[in-house]
């Protein structure tokens, strides 16, 4: 897809995993991405077993939809229902 638009950015992963069912269900092709906030890079490797305190675990993922841009409105559509 060299043409994609972007539908969702949530840091819900019920709400990215409910985006997705929609989209399969309606046989609209999507790619996706997801950014890890506490993996910012090789230097950071020591924290990966204690966590970040005061940081809200739920929250530091984010997950990214993408369509074509023929399929965008009816996407946009179907997640926004």
């Amino acid at each position: 897809m060299f043409f994609k638009k972007e539908i969702l950015c949530t840091n819900s992963f019920e709400k990215f995993n409910q985006a997705k069912s929609i989209l399969i269900h309606n046989n609209i092709a999507y790619t996706y991405k997801v950014w890890d906030q506490t993996d910012s890079g090789f230097m950071d490797n020591h924290r990966r077993g204690t966590g970040s305190f005061g940081v809200n675990m739920n929250a530091v993922k984010y997950y990214y939809l993408y369509v074509s841009n023929k399929n965008y409105e009816k996407a946009s559509f179907l997640i926004q229902k």
